[in-house]
């Protein structure tokens, strides 16, 4: 458990002297001394708890974004696209769109790289 995340999780920019290691260190050996309640034991463990929660969260969403842009390389239609120049993509659409199932291909395809691109900003 890290003690200092969990308490700035409760109490931001806490002001305290000593070390936290352990919870014999948070009650018995940091002098607090800031103006705000120091917290209890319970409410750091929690915040821990939360602390640990968000960072599972926040791998398992970089782990996803990174599988999708690995995906989204590896679909042709957006490969192709990638290396082609404005001029070049908007004459492939004045020959290739011909239709509303071209038409929607094509938009499933932008759809898929503006997903990816999305998740970027």
């Amino acid at each position: 458990m890290n003690i200092e995340n969990a308490l700035r999780r409760l109490v931001p920019d806490p002001k305290f002297y000593g070390r936290l290691f352990s919870r014999d260190d948070y009650d018995n050996k940091i002098v607090w001394i800031d103006a705000r309640q120091k917290p209890t034991w319970e409410e750091i463990v929690t915040a821990d708890s939360l602390n640990e929660a968000d960072e599972a969260m926040r791998i398992a969403s970089e782990t996803q974004i990174k599988n999708n842009e690995r995906s989204a390389r590896s679909y042709t239609k957006l490969l192709v696209l990638s290396g082609m120049s404005p001029a070049d993509v908007s004459a492939w659409v004045d020959t290739n769109i011909n239709s509303f199932s071209d038409a929607k291909d094509a938009i499933k395809t932008l759809a898929i790289a503006v997903s990816v691109l999305a998740r970027r900003i």
